[in-house]
């Protein structure tokens, strides 16, 4: 559950940070605790917090405020990956501007308390995008995953309760401060809570960020004229990728009629869809095993994989490719991708 999302829910989160901080000021503990946004935005096909942080950095600041105040958290960093400067110097500017209103910074005078916030820029690596590498990375160490327990919640930077969540979450806060929970939830259409902002790029007429209701069909998103207006060049769609190209390939055939699979609240494309939402439409053009095969490529060549894999696995799928005749799914292509990968290593170690 990259960026933690689906492994508890958000309001649990805030909950189990107070709830430490508390405990720590009854043990007479160091009562200090972290607020931290996870803006390292690295997956494949998503770039909404791109957006969000540009344009709209002062819901977000405002976000790790009201978080705060919430938790009892004593410091708020706003962690960004080094390739948005733009992102960067915005929510610089909006965190000065909240100083001099006095709502966060070592004088806080409207809060009462001082809450500094900061940027705190990215070292670099895919894999900082999740939520306990991100921790390891702000505390001068390797960005690598760690095991869990202890989580972030109550051990987190500097083995203290640490907040960890997504730009988008901090962005509607202000929101549900103001105008409560229940009116936030029932703007969700189809059995859905909320609002998202979803990433949709690839094969269609206007590719962009699309804020909408959670529950929303694929057909409305990529079809809808107040969205991405259908396929570029009026072709067919033959599938897309609900959470970007990381998380898989679907048919075509699930955004037809309705566009929502039986069950569709449990199923897991559509929570999938929900976690990270971009969308990645294409055409009928477009080869998606040799499309599966160089994201399997971007993985193998990613920090977090060894490299002689990665160029080997392409290599042999492209002749694989040319000797086998394998119909689009993603069951196939994985199949076919992992089978080279496994391959790889087994003559890599025998030599």
């Amino acid at each position: 559950a990259r960026h933690g999302w689906g492994r508890h829910s958000r309001d649990a989160k805030w909950k189990d940070v107070r709830d430490a901080v508390r405990t720590a000021f009854q043990h007479e503990d160091d009562t200090r605790a972290f607020i931290v946004v996870n803006g390292d935005e690295s997956e494949p096909g998503t770039f909404k917090d791109r957006e969000l942080l540009l344009r709209t950095p002062h819901l977000i600041v405002e976000g790790v405020i009201l978080a705060g105040l919430v938790t009892d958290a004593t410091e708020g960093f706003i962690f960004i990956r080094h390739e948005y400067p733009e992102q960067i110097a915005a929510c610089r500017a909006e965190i000065e501007r909240a100083e001099r209103m006095g709502v966060c910074g070592p004088n806080a005078s409207v809060l009462g308390r001082p809450f500094p916030v900061s940027v705190f820029v990215s070292p670099g690596g895919y894999i900082c995008c999740e939520q306990s590498a991100l921790n390891e990375a702000m505390s001068d160490r390797r960005g690598e995953p760690r095991n869990m327990p202890p989580k972030l919640e109550t051990n987190g930077l500097e083995d203290l309760p640490t907040l960890v969540s997504n730009v988008e979450t901090f962005a509607w806060v202000p929101y549900i401060a103001l105008n409560g929970g229940a009116a936030y939830a029932a703007q969700g259409v189809n059995g859905w809570k909320g609002r998202r902002f979803f990433s949709v790029s690839g094969d269609v007429k206007r590719p962009g960020v699309y804020e909408g209701p959670m529950g929303m069909t694929l057909r409305e998103l990529i079809y809808g004229e107040e969205h991405c207006q259908g396929i570029a060049g009026d072709r067919a769609l033959k599938g897309f990728a609900p959470s970007g190209p990381s998380g898989g390939f679907l048919p075509a055939k699930l955004t037809a009629g309705a566009g929502l699979p039986r069950d569709h609240v449990n199923n897991k494309s559509w929570q999938a869809l929900a976690a990270r939402r971009g969308i990645d439409p294409n055409a009928t053009e477009i080869d998606i095993l040799d499309l599966e095969l160089e994201l399997n490529l971007f993985r193998a060549l990613s920090p977090t994989q060894a490299l002689g894999a990665g160029v080997v696995v392409y290599a042999e799928a492209a002749t694989w490719r040319s000797r086998l005749s394998i119909p689009w799914n993603s069951i196939a292509t994985n199949r076919v991708a992992s089978a080279c990968r496994a391959g790889s290593e087994r003559r890599r170690w025998s030599r």
